[in-house]
This record gives C-alpha cells, sequence and structure tokens, in this order.
C-alpha cells in the first residue's frame, strides 16, 4: 500500500526530498574529506624520515654527541639536522617571497632524506643551498642563480646548486623549503632552530634494540621511528578530528533545518490526503496500519534522499578536495570511502526523515474516518491548541529572561534553546500577527497584499513551521555577523590602545633580529624603537608585556595616573583586579611599583613593563614585534622609505603602517566570518526550499480557489505576484525573527563572557546594521525566487477544470 501512496504523491515530496539530499550531503562531504586528509596525512607522515631507524631530540646536536652515536654497534650512519621554522627568502631582483618558509639541513647519506634530488646536486659548502621544485619554478629561480635567505640576521644570498622535489614528503607544508649545510642552517637562528640526531640501522638490527644502545650513550628523548610517526601522526589527526567536529556542527544545523521542512511536508501531504486515509480506515484498515503506512513512506523518502545525499557529498568533497590542494598548500585530497563515512550520512538522513513524519503520521492516524471524509478535513489542525500556546508563551518568555541574566555560557546556551523552542510553540500565534503587521501598510495601498497576508495566515501551525526553519539559518548568521563585527570593533581598539607608532614590524614565529634593531635606532630618519617581548605569569593569571613610556601615553588617553612615569622598578597595568596608582604588583617575585591603570578592554589582565626589566625577568625570550616611530619633523613618507631600504635585508620581517596593522586584524575577522556564513548558506537555503515546498502544496490545495479568483478576473501576473508576497511574507517574518534571536543570544554571549573576567574586562556589542539589512533584504530576495516553481504550477492550471474537478 505505502508503494502506492508514495508513487502517487512523489511529485509532492520531491522538495522536501531535495531538503534532505542537502542536509545528507554536507554530512557526507565532511566525513568523506576528513577521512580522505586523514588517509593523506597518514601517507605523507608515514613518509616522515623514511629512511631514519631512530631520532634523538632536546639535546643539542654537538658534534661529540654525533659522533658517540655514530660509534653505536649497528649503527649504519647518523647525522646532525636543524629545521629553522619562519625564514624569510627574497629573489635575486630582491623581491619577496611572500609569507614565511622553512629552511632544512639536507642529509648527506640519501637513506636519510625523505625526498628526492630531481636537478643539479647537493649543497656541501657554505653559501650553497637546495630549493624545493614548486618554488624553483614559480620564482624562475633557477640551478646556478641565487636565494636570499633571511633568519637573525640580515639576508644571506646563497647559490642555488640544485632541486629537491618534496612534494607528498613530511616537509611538504604549504610554503617554500630551502636546504643547507648544517652550519649555514644553524647561522639562520638559535631559538626557533631545532637540532636533532637522525641515525639509521644496520641491516639486521632492529629499530627498537638500536634505540635502547643509543640511549646508553646520550640524553634526550630517543626515539624509532615508529614511534616519531605515531607522535606525529597523534597531533596531525587530532587536528582532522577538530575540524569534522566543527563542520559536523555546521552540517547538523542543516540536518535540522530539513527536519523542519520535512515534518511540515508531511504535515500538509497528509492532510490533503485524508480523504485517502479515511477511505482506507472505513475498508477496515486500522490506526496502526495508517500510521505504518506513512512511516515505511517516510523512511523510503529518507533512505533514497540519503543516497542521493551520499553521492552529492562525495562530489562536494572532491571539489573541497581539490581546492585544499590549490589554497591550503601541499597535494589535494581525494575523498576516501570508509564504512562510517558511508553509513552515518544514510541513517542520518533517514532516521531524521522518518523521526520528523512521526507526529504528523501520529495525527494522520487520529482522525475519524466520518471527519476526515468531509471538505472540513482539508483545514484541520490550522491553529494550535490553547494549552500549547500558552506553555509555548511561558517557555518563551523564560528563555528571553534567562538572555537577560550575567550567567556563564552553558546559560546562555539554554536560554537560546529555550528562547527558539518558545517561538516553535507559540509561533501559530506570533508569525500570523507579523505577518499581519508587516503586510498592513501595503494591503492599504494594494488589496492584492492583503490577499496575500489572508493566505498565509490561513493556517497558523503551518506557516510558524515553514518561519522556524527560517529562523535557525538567519539566527546563527547574525549572531555571527554581530559577533564577529563585535570583535572586530574590541580587536580595532585594542590595537589602538597598544600601538601608538606609525609602524609595526612583525615576524612569523621568530624574532625581531638584533643587528636590525641596532640599524634601526642609529638610523637619523627614525625615532623610537620599542620592541614587543611576551610573557605570561601564571601566579598573576596575566599577559607580561613591554611598553615605551611615550607610544603607550599616545594610545591611551583615559588612563588613570601616569602612563609616561613608566620607568625601570615600575608598571602600568590593565584588566588587573585591585590596583590602583601609587600601588605595587608582584611579577616574577619582583615587587613593581602602579604607575598608572588602563580603562578595561576584551580580554586578559596586562601588566607593562620597561625592556630592562622584561629581560630581567625571562632573559630567554625574545622579541617577535617592534614599534617605529618617524624622528622629530621626519615625515612619515620619508621614514617608511628608509625602512623599506632597512628591511630589504630582511625578507622575514613584515613592515606595516598602523592603519594597515589594523586593517589586517580585521581581515582574518572577516575571513572567519566568510567561512562560518558559507557555511550556514547552506542551512538557509534548505529552510528556503521549505517555502518552496510549502507554497508548491499550497497551490495544489488552493486549486479551485485559484481558478475562482481567475474566472473573476485576477490575471497570471496577479497570481504569480500573490504567491510571491505571501513567500516574502513568510521569509521576511522568519528573517527578523532569526536576526532578532540572534542579537539575543549573542548579546547575552557576551556579557557572560564580561563576567566570566569576574568584572576586569568589558565587551561592546556593535551591531553591523548594513550586515543585518542585507541578510533580511537577501532573504526576502530569495523567498522571491524560490516562489517562481509554485507559481508557474498555479498559472498552468486550467480553469474550468480545476473548477469542476
Amino acid at each position: 500500500m505505502w508503494k502506492v501512496t508514495l508513487r502517487q504523491n512523489l511529485s509532492r515530496l520531491l522538495l522536501s526530498a531535495a531538503a534532505v539530499v542537502l542536509g545528507v550531503a554536507f554530512v557526507a562531504g565532511t566525513l568523506l574529506f576528513s577521512d580522505g586528509l586523514t588517509g593523506s596525512l597518514s601517507s605523507r607522515v608515514g613518509s616522515l624520515d623514511r629512511g631514519v631507524s631512530v631520532d634523538v631530540s632536546g639535546v643539542p646536536a654537538d658534534d661529540a654527541r654525533v659522533d658517540r652515536v655514530r660509534g653505536v654497534d649497528g649503527v649504519l650512519t647518523a647525522e646532525a639536522l636543524r629545521t629553522v621554522t619562519g625564514v624569510g627568502l627574497a629573489r635575486p631582483d630582491g623581491k619577496k617571497i611572500s609569507g614565511t618558509h622553512l629552511a632544512v639541513t639536507v642529509p648527506r647519506d640519501p637513506a636519510l632524506r625523505s625526498y628526492d634530488l630531481v636537478g643539479g646536486r647537493l649543497p656541501d659548502a657554505p653559501g650553497e643551498a637546495v630549493l624545493d621544485a614548486e618554488t624553483a619554478r614559480e620564482h624562475d629561480i633557477r640551478t646556478g642563480g641565487t636565494v636570499r635567505v633571511g633568519g637573525r640576521t640580515a639576508a644571506t644570498p646563497f647559490r642555488v646548486v640544485g632541486v629537491v622535489e618534496v612534494s607528498g614528503s613530511s616537509i611538504d607544508i604549504g610554503t617554500a623549503v630551502v636546504g643547507l649545510t648544517l652550519a649555514d642552517a644553524r647561522a639562520l637562528t638559535d631559538e626557533s632552530g631545532r637540532d636533532r640526531i637522525v641515525v639509521a640501522a644496520r641491516p639486521g638490527v632492529s629499530d627498537t634494540d638500536l634505540a635502547a644502545r643509543v640511549r646508553a650513550v646520550t640524553d634526550g628523548t630517543v626515539r624509532t621511528r615508529a614511534q616519531l610517526v605515531e607522535a606525529n601522526l597523534d597531533r596531525a589527526l587530532g587536528d582532522v578530528s577538530q575540524f569534522r567536529a566543527g563542520l559536523l556542527a555546521f552540517a547538523l544545523v542543516s540536518v535540522l533545518v530539513a527536519a523542519f521542512v520535512i515534518a511540515n511536508t508531511f504535515t500538509i501531504v497528509l492532510t490533503q490526503r485524508s480523504r485517502e486515509s479515511a477511505m482506507l480506515r472505513m475498508l477496515g484498515a486500522s490506526r496502526r496500519q495508517v500510521f505504518a503506512n506513512v512511516l515505511l513512506e517516510s523512511t523510503a523518502v529518507g533512505l533514497l534522499a540519503s543516497v542521493a545525499g551520499l553521492l552529492l557529498g562525495y562530489g562536494i568533497a572532491a571539489g573541497i578536495g581539490a581546492l585544499h590542494g590549490t589554497f591550503a598548500g601541499g597535494p589535494s585530497v581525494a575523498p576516501r570511502f570508509s564504512v562510517l563515512s558511508a553509513l552515518v550520512p544514510v541513517l542520518t538522513g533517514t532516521v531524521v526523515t522518518v523521526g520528523a513524519a512521526l507526529l504528523p503520521a501520529w495525527r494522520a492516524s487520529r482522525v475519524p474516518p466520518v471527519q476526515a471524509l468531509s471538505d472540513a478535513a482539508l483545514h484541520t489542525g490550522r491553529g494550535a491548541r490553547r494549552g500549547r500556546l500558552l506553555v509555548g508563551a511561558l517557555v518563551l518568555a523564560g528563555g528571553i529572561g534567562i538572555l537577560t541574566l550575567r550567567g556563564e555560557l552553558v546559560v546562555v546556551v539554554a536560554g537560546g534553546a529555550l528562547t527558539f523552542l518558545g517561538l516553535v510553540m507559540f509561533g501559530p500565534v506570533l508569525v500570523p500577527a507579523m505577518i499581519r503587521a508587516a503586510g498592513w501598510p501595503l494591503a492599504r495601498v494594494l488589496r492584492l497584499v492583503g490577499l496575500a497576508v489572508a493566505d498565509a495566515g490561513r493556517n497558523p501551525r503551518r506557516v510558524a513551521s515553514t518561519a522556524m526553519a527560517l529562523v535557525i539559518g538567519i539566527g546563527l548568521v547574525s549572531a555571527f555577523a554581530v559577533g564577529a563585527s563585535s570583535v572586530r570593533e574590541g580587536a580595532g581598539r585594542a590595537v589602538d590602545a597598544r600601538f601608538g607608532a606609525a609602524f609595526v614590524l612583525s615576524t612569523y614565529g621568530g624574532q625581531v633580529p638584533p643587528q636590525l634593531v641596532e640599524r634601526l635606532r642609529a638610523e637619523p630618519d627614525l625615532g623610537t624603537v620599542a620592541l614587543h617581548y611576551f610573557a605570561f605569569d601564571e601566579a598573576l593569571d596575566a599577559d607580561i608585556t613591554t611598553a615605551d613610556p611615550a607610544l603607550l601615553a599616545r594610545a591611551q588617553q583615559l588612563a588613570s595616573g601616569d602612563i609616561r612615569a613608566l620607568a625601570p622598578g615600575s608598571a602600568v597595568v590593565r584588566n588587573l583586579r585591585g590596583t590602583r596608582p601609587g600601588g605595587t604588583v608582584t611579577v616574577g617575585g619582583r615587587e613593581l611599583r602602579v604607575v598608572a591603570v588602563l580603562p578595561q578592554t576584551p580580554g586578559r589582565a596586562e601588566v607593562f613593563v620597561t625592556e630592562p626589566d622584561f629581560t630581567a625577568l625571562h632573559p630567554g625570550v625574545r622579541a617577535d614585534q617592534a614599534e617605529v616611530e618617524p624622528a622629530a619633523g621626519v615625515s612619515a613618507t620619508t621614514a617608511r622609505r628608509t625602512l623599506d631600504a632597512i628591511l630589504a635585508d630582511y625578507p622575514a620581517i613584515d613592515l606595516q603602517d598602523h592603519a594597515a596593522f589594523k586593517a589586517a586584524q580585521s581581515r582574518q575577522i572577516n575571513r572567519a566570518l566568510g567561512l562560518v556564513t558559507a557555511l550556514l548558506a547552506l542551512a538557509v537555503v534548505i529552510s528556503l526550499i521549505g517555502v518552496a515546498n510549502t507554497l508548491t502544496l499550497s497551490v495544489i490545495e488552493r486549486t479551485r480557489e485559484h481558478a475562482l479568483l481567475r474566472a473573476l478576473g485576477l490575471t497570471t501576473r496577479q497570481l504569480r505576484w500573490l504567491l510571491a508576497v505571501e513567500a516574502m511574507l513568510i521569509a521576511l517574518t522568519g528573517a527578523v525573527l532569526g536576526v532578532g534571536l540572534g542579537i539575543g543570544v549573542i548579546a547575552s554571549a557576551m556579557t557572560a563572557l564580561s563576567a566570566s573576567n569576574a568584572g576586569t574586562a568589558t565587551f561592546h556589542l556593535v551591531l553591523p546594521w548594513t550586515q543585518l539589512a542585507l541578510t533580511l533584504a537577501g532573504a526576502t530576495v530569495a523567498a522571491l525566487l524560490a516562489s517562481v516553481l509554485p507559481a508557474r504550477r498555479a498559472m498552468k492550471r486550467q480553469i474550468v477544470p480545476s473548477l469542476t474537478g
């Protein structure tokens, strides 16, 4: 029986099936891509030091230690290696190769290399280097040419004597790779370098036995290659797991929205089939059989849609894998099927579809046969019971009340969930009322709008369910937009409050070279050069940083005390409770006098000290940023030219003026917001499918009504706009509720974050009015487009057959 009804109603279920397909495709794409990424990383990590048997790290790889390891019985060969991160490279013409790169020692023995020489030879003398093949090709650097390499000193020219292929190896991390002799690699840097000794075993000697023998002659961490691979793989797969969990969270949002669409679809379809169900009941079918028939239909729809979603997900995963190779660096990632990645999406889609159909199926089975045979059956369930509405109103009020409290983030989540639940329960009253309010001004001028408002509010439960699907997606998009705008404004304020100079020098994982600092401070066109050191004090739970009194005073206009009085033995504090000018603060066992207290900002407490005090407290820490101010009477343009000329010798240093540095912080936030919005866009698309689905099924339901209106003079164009206005009113209402919910939740979250800082930091809510307006407009326009197919279906029907059918 269910096969017959499914076949007869297939066209009515297609749009809901499309919602399932999209939701499942997101889940499947995430799992298939992450499985492929796991396989790719496993392969790459598996190639780590493919000829190495034992690795020694955590101790200096001096010649004496290397010689002792070489003398161990069973050792075939052993070498000291160094890996240097944060290296700057420049082409022969002086132009920087953008980004920060990797410098490695090239093992002399091929048994210890995990990559291959594809041109030229290996460096065997100071001043010689090899480049990875992709960088050499992209920048047209050939064997015999030069590349300038900078680390803790000014850039040094190296002659390129060979090219190596690192693709797929453990050092293929999406940056340029330069291979040097050990002496040259050690000259690049000290603190950011990583010394290790790699050992190859003689034939017949196991890695485990050799590791035990090596431990007897050296301290440090001694690991077999298997242990080294396992440690690196655990770290890499941990990152993949976090990535997968984040994507699945967004995928589940799409699945939740799809569930609303499915439930609404089955509610409408089963209402329209009430006479059919009544006839079956009259012929002897029980309630249980009617209920089971609907569940079998939903199972078939869910299963077929889930399989289609799995196939679409494979295509999505393949596309993401290709983009990963293009934009993230490294090789592309091919999706990979596993039992989990194949079964989970299909089961998820099927279970969600069946679960969403349970309540409509139960309702359909409870309608008495005599009532179902009447025309009134088509209009049952127009509203919701008073008890449910009362409970919904109370839940909605309670959720909003919780969001106004100053609590933990878990309280905010609970408040947001209760508010949404209240909207779902109270929606049959709230949504139609909002539709009437939105359409009232236009209805006074255009009667067609009044008819659309009446149509939209004809079945309150149905229109509320359609709008709630939009509330989820739009609410999350709005929350992230407001959060990003607030964080962006806070980051801008933090930059203004911390950096008072015209220029900022930054490194990425490295240090500002001491030689560079000397050159800058000796340059007549430049004035103050203030290094930024950073450390964390666990006792204070505060960041300890350095500051120049004049620059910090320029950035801070509202401080309590005198910032310019900052000198050795004193400190300026921010967000540190219980401190005031004239008091003291203990940092690293040293008591410093507080000369000023800065206004509160989001984030941890901070203690600003002078450079001499910091280096005395933390002698091993190196500065990774610096501020530079033009000398008195020197323009910013002149100072910039001077800095550019000096920094041409330091390709690892990034120079930005104050505005560019501030904009760079905003760009990072904007990129994150763009990614989140793209991930949530699918949920919005699915909710708009729900709008189109509701209209399509309503068109079937109103066949006679539309035919009568057309017989009385309604044109096809007016009918099209009637449906378009109805769709736009539903979408606008859902979008407004979503924006309101999103703002409420994120505002409450920011209050909770402020409270979690024990009152030491305040987060400021910033509403991006333009983005929010565009969100509302976008949802409305998308709903207009979603109404095209239902309107086309309505216009194709002939008037006379529709009146008599």
